[in-house]
């Protein structure tokens, strides 16, 4: 990473520098015709604008408009540097990079010559869209930038199967499967964008060839077993962390809508979940930061706890009935029990902190880190020996309650529909027309067409390998 500029030069253009020689000020620009014979000037590495900063400006977005426009006209051949009949820099660094000079040409270009533009122009794009969250920009960009320092200063023409499938490879070699998915999904968003805007023409199926394997998770499932194994010791270390996973394994909720539950209501609950549902990108990452989010909230005259998902915007009301088979409890029985432990008066919170912790003083809100960090450090002094080779995290908690959950719907009779109509007006509305949940596979928060809830988490893994070990740990001989 170069150096940053002096403040009086910042609104300098990329590639046109300010020199001081003798107290005297003049601009240079890299010369970038620096090497093809036949051109004026082609053998002098810096070009001098002179030294008034306007006129030098001026000069250099007119080299910057030549230089595009030769670029645009100019054929592969370009004998850069070489007497070589091909463009000897950019086949050196294909070879180096595994990628080979296809034979047949599925992506032309059309309004960009190069990888590394039309990367450039897609990373503009996405800093623009204000639906994505900073997150996930940052991650498109990173990846983004991956490819562009993979590619180099290679042509349209290189973006194949074959050559995707090389750096693609690169990944699946290292066993890192979930990273090569990433890369190609990214690569097809890439060829995608780049076809939408006329920036390229593509004659074939370019990212449907490309072949990655199926990844497998590597993160253990957890069991009743072990739940209760991990919430005994977190139970004798801090109490409301304790009722924190409790609450989990009864309702499915992630981690940060378990720790803000609230006794009631807020009066302009409306108006937040309104505004959050409605919010985008940097807008909710605002809402969420400056703790303006619609916090879940317990309804007592309904018996219902009432969730507006932050990660899915969805609103769910889990019934006081809603029973547990790992805690033998129901929801209202626990919500019972917490009221007798957490007893601060001052805090709007559920589950509150009933003493000062470190930096947490007393009535305030368990921080879902701080949650994570004790299950692991419990669950690791377990010295299990995990069939997937990593132990279950916080997250399994969810998945718990939603087999939990599958396994009293399977064991009802005559469960009633209760589908009801999405047309609302109102939040209030909305809430109100909710049914409470009935069934295992809405109880995490997810689409009804999402199929997260049944292929992910309530899929057994590595659960009958652990009831197996502990059946022969309990039957062996002394």
């Amino acid at each position: 990473m170069g150096r940053k500029r002096k403040h009086e030069n910042s609104d300098l253009p990329k590639g046109l520098y300010a020199k001081n020689k003798k107290n005297n000020t003049y601009f240079e620009f890299k010369n970038p015709f620096y090497g093809i014979k036949g051109l004026l000037k082609s053998n002098i590495k810096t070009l001098s604008l002179g030294a008034d900063k306007k006129i030098a400006i001026q000069r250099h977005q007119g080299l910057i408009k030549a230089c595009e426009n030769y670029s645009a006209a100019s054929d592969a051949d370009l004998n850069v540097k070489s007497d070589n009949t091909e463009n000897n820099e950019h086949i050196t660094f294909a070879k180096n990079a595994g990628f080979t000079k296809p034979n047949y040409i599925t992506v032309l270009p059309d309004a960009v010559t190069y990888i590394g533009a039309l990367v450039e122009k897609m990373i503009s794009d996405i800093e623009k869209k204000s639906t994505l969250s900073k997150k996930t920009q940052d991650q498109y960009k990173y990846s983004l930038n991956k490819i562009r320092k993979k590619w180099g200063p290679l042509q349209i023409e290189y973006l194949n199967t074959a050559n995707i499938q090389t750096h693609l490879e690169e990944y699946i070699d290292k066993g890192n499967l979930n990273t090569a998915k990433k890369f190609k999904s990214v690569y097809k968003q890439l060829l995608e964008f780049g076809k939408r805007n006329g920036l390229i023409e593509i004659k074939a199926g370019v990212i449907e060839a490309t072949d990655t394997p199926r990844f497998e998770t590597k993160r253990s499932r957890l069991s009743s077993v072990t739940f209760k194994e991990v919430h005994d010791e977190i139970y004798k270390e801090n109490i409301p962390n304790a009722l924190t996973l409790e609450l989990g394994v009864i309702t499915a909720s992630r981690p940060q809508d378990l720790t803000l539950v609230k006794k009631h209501k807020n009066d302009d609950w409306d108006f937040q979940a309104k505004e959050f549902i409605e919010s985008t990108g940097e807008q909710r990452e605002y809402l969420k930061q400056n703790n303006l989010i619609p916090s879940p909230y317990i309804d007592e005259k309904n018996r219902c706890l009432v969730i507006l998902c932050q990660k899915t915007v969805n609103i769910i009301k889990i019934s006081f009935d809603q029973y547990s088979p790992t805690l033998n409890k129901t929801l209202g029985e626990l919500i019972d029990q917490i009221k007798i432990i957490c007893t601060v008066p001052t805090s709007e919170f559920l589950i509150h902190q009933i003493k000062n912790h470190g930096p947490l003083k007393l009535g305030a809100s368990i921080k879902p880190i701080t949650l994570s960090r004790m299950f692991t450090k419990h669950i690791k002094r377990l010295n299990k020996s995990w069939l997937k080779g990593s132990h279950p995290t916080l997250y399994e908690v969810r998945s718990l309650a939603m087999r939990d959950a599958q396994e009293v719907e399977c064991s009802a009779k005559n469960i009633p529909n209760t589908t009801v109509s999405e047309n609302n007006s109102t939040i209030t509305e909305a809430v109100n027309l909710k049914q409470n949940i009935s069934k295992a596979i809405d109880l995490g928060g997810h689409c009804r067409k999402s199929k997260m809830a049944k292929d992910i988490y309530m899929q057994p893994r590595d659960l009958f390998h652990q009831q197996l070990n502990n059946v022969l740990k309990q039957s062996s001989y002394s």
